[in-house]
């Protein structure tokens, strides 16, 4: 039995193996079927070359299975150069259906003829393949395409805009195939017939785990940390083996050897944890410093108590800190159920209210993970809206959980010193979502909480306004009772003289002018006092409705629409409204008043303003304004125990893009003086949802106009 062919044996076997598992990952990916037949071909040489060992003879088998490995010599640096291409993306990967004409002829040669190997020799560790007169054309083309190889990667290496997580891989890589150029000890025993061991398959087996690692992790180890660790590995490893067996051949006392062994066996794991932990301090100094930074920077957030300026101090820490190109964080919006882009930093997004579905692709995948993300060209790079609409390549993403629930998540670019995330880095990456996360709900309750106290002063602070007003309307109303007067007064002593002086009036037409103008003038002071009399009791009526009463109470819809179209004549200065109602009989509904009419002022408004806004675009279209009738409508409808009020405007629409953002907080496409608030529909929604317990919905068609759907109990 030729035991020097059996660990041959079992590395191509492994090989195959290895090749199936990176395989089944990803097999739509082309540089993963690359893989997978390299592995094959450096199988096929492995293992016909441990079987022409196992053979006791130099027959007919033997110079079939030499033909069999010559296969895989012609054929395996061509597909490995194809492979770091692939890998690269590179721009001769277009040369390569050319380049594959050489292997075709090379195979032509090689296997009709005895060019490239002539035979099999017998050897201490057994057969072997003995060298042609054209051998050294396959070393050559093999040395070549490595090298060639090894610069386009190095090449690779220094540009600056590629991904940090790549510029680590490209690292693995290169290491790997240094490590490959000792499979050329084989090429050696072949060429010059050396008697020793062909130890080269060794080399191929790390190349082939080293590529499979740098493929399969989706978080790598710093290479300089990789190297120190596999330094150690083998330090220890050879003390382990080394010392012992000095200490017996020395002492010739191999009880004493064995107990070496065992110490320094038991010991070796705290050797080399120790050392790692060494080179660890000495390689990440700088890393270890902003760890610090951001753990005691986190302790502060927690007495952050407004969302916006926490969220802002959260992106500001990590750029600064960590020192990376652009963070960017999306807290979740319930009442929309996305994702809203709160706060950024140096990152480029086309969207400025950025929004995306909780449905969409890439938040199910975050959900699916508790860890942050390394994201090294995965498939959601190329297929998810997040990535579509940031310019900046994403290397990582950090879930913000709280109680299994994705309540946020924040992107971050590459660091700038080009170095990638670390596993210490995941580390404390993750312990900081655990305390923004707490960071985030804490806001969350004392914003609940001040919409509520802001509710409460604003009803007491109106309430007090109505008390107020009742003084000064009682004020007002002397004052222009004595402006009544005297227009009546003027119209008295008029009507008095006309009646005196008639005939001399009759004769005298300049006299006759100068009365019927200061009669148009007091009948203008009559009637100018009676409109502002009507838009004082307006405001009276509207501010007596906020009160202290949060209760529910039956409403008079039509009552109510009333009030708020007189306030919105007030606040827009027009006599009149496009307004129709279609308003059964019975028009009761169900809520709190002082809300009720502050939903339905906002939702005029709105309205109103979209027809504006329509009409503003009618103008620079240059189409003629006659044909747009402005028009708002509101129906009520009563479906089960529920009444369905709907307001309908030809107003301007709302755009695609924003119907998604409609009801958020600081969103609002208002042209007006009130476009900073962008609170309206956001606390209206609010109001109907959680006080009311209805519902709100719209359809709008931009251009056409907005319907929107307010469902309220008729019993709550």
């Amino acid at each position: 039995m030729n035991y020097y062919a059996l660990l041959p044996t079992l590395s191509s076997l492994l090989l195959i193996l290895l090749a199936i598992y990176v395989y089944r990952k990803s097999a739509k990916l082309k540089i993963n079927k690359l893989f997978f037949i390299l592995n094959c071909y450096f199988s096929l040489w492995i293992f016909t070359i441990s079987l022409i060992c196992w053979l006791q003879s130099d027959g007919l088998i033997a110079t079939v299975l030499c033909k069999i490995a010559l296969i895989s010599l012609i054929c395996f640096p061509f597909i490995l150069f194809h492979f770091i291409l692939c890998f690269l993306n590179s721009k001769f990967l277009k040369y390569m259906k050319y380049l594959y004409f050489i292997p075709i002829i090379f195979l032509i040669i090689g296997l009709s003829t005895n060019s490239f190997i002539s035979g099999v020799h017998l050897f201490s560790f057994g057969y072997y393949p003995i060298a042609g007169n054209l051998f050294f054309i396959l070393i050559l083309q093999t040395i070549l395409l490595i090298a060639f190889g090894i610069y386009l990667l190095y090449k690779n290496l220094k540009d600056k805009e590629i991904p940090a997580i790549k510029t680590e891989s490209i690292k693995y890589f290169i290491f790997a195939l240094y490590l490959l150029l000792f499979f050329l000890v084989d090429y050696i025993v072949i060429a010059c017939r050396l008697d020793i061991y062909p130890f080269g398959f060794i080399f191929v087996l790390l190349f082939v785990i080293t590529i499979s690692f740098c493929m399969l992790s989706s978080n790598l180890i710093n290479f300089k940390l990789a190297l120190v660790q596999v330094t150690v590995s083998v330090l220890v490893f050879v003390c382990a083996v080394v010392i012992p067996f000095f200490i017996g051949i020395k002492t010739n006392n191999w009880f004493l050897s064995v107990i070496m062994l065992l110490l320094i066996s038991l010991s070796g794991p705290y050797i080399f944890r120790f050392f790692k932990n060494k080179f660890e301090k000495l390689i990440f100094i700088e890393q270890e410093k902003y760890h610090e930074t951001l753990l005691t920077l986190s302790k502060s957030m927690i007495e952050e108590k407004d969302i916006l300026n926490l969220s802002q101090l959260i992106v500001r820490i990590l750029n600064k800190t960590v020192k990376i190109k652009f963070s960017a964080l999306f807290i979740y919006l319930p009442e929309e159920r996305s994702y809203y882009c709160v706060a950024k930093r140096g990152v480029h997004i086309k969207d400025k209210n950025m929004i995306i579905d909780e449905k969409s692709e890439i938040i199910d995948y975050i959900k699916m993970k508790s860890d942050p993300i390394v994201l090294n060209g995965n498939y959601f790079k190329k297929n998810s809206y997040l990535f579509d609409v940031i310019h900046d390549d994403i290397s990582l993403v950090v879930p913000i959980k709280n109680v299994n629930k994705l309540t946020a998540f924040v992107i971050m670019g590459d660091k700038l010193n080009g170095l990638f995330y670390s596993e210490k880095d995941l580390y404390v990456f993750k312990v900081l979502a655990n305390k923004v996360s707490y960071a985030i709900e804490n806001c969350k309750f004392l914003t609940k909480v001040s919409n509520q106290q802001y509710q409460l002063f604003e009803a007491d602070r109106l309430t007090k306004i109505g008390q107020m007003a009742d003084g000064f309307a009682n004020q007002l109303k002397n004052r222009l009772n004595q402006f009544y007067l005297v227009g009546e007064g003027i119209n008295y002593e008029l009507n008095s003289f006309k009646s005196v002086n008639e005939d001399f009036i009759r004769h005298d037409e300049g006299l006759n002018v100068i009365l019927s103008y200061i009669g148009q003038m007091a009948d203008s002071i009559i009637d100018d006092v009676k409109r502002t009399n009507n838009v004082l009791q307006n405001i009276l009526n509207f501010s007596k409705s906020y009160d202290h009463n949060l209760t529910f109470s039956s409403l008079s819809l039509r009552q109510v629409i009333e009030q708020c179209l007189n306030l919105l004549k007030i606040k827009h200065q027009k006599e009149k409204i496009p307004l129709v109602l279609h308003l059964p009989g019975q028009d009761e509904i169900y809520g709190i008043k002082n809300q009720i009419q502050r939903i339905f002022f906002n939702c005029l408004d709105n309205a109103y303003e979209a027809i504006l806004e329509k009409q503003n675009y009618i103008k620079k279209s240059a189409i003629s304004i006659k044909d747009y009738r402005p028009n708002i409508t509101i129906e009520l409808k009563y479906i089960y125990k529920n009444a369905k009020i709907y307001i309908h405007d030809n107003g301007i629409g709302i755009k695609d893009e924003n119907k998604k953002k409609i009801f958020s907080a600081f969103f609002t496409t208002k042209l007006s003086e009130e476009k900073n608030s962008g609170m309206g529909l956001y606390t209206i929604k609010q109001m109907i949802i959680e006080n009311h317990k209805g519902d709100i919905q719209f359809r709008s068609k931009y251009g056409y106009g907005t319907t929107f759907l307010i469902t309220l109990p008729t019993v709550i």
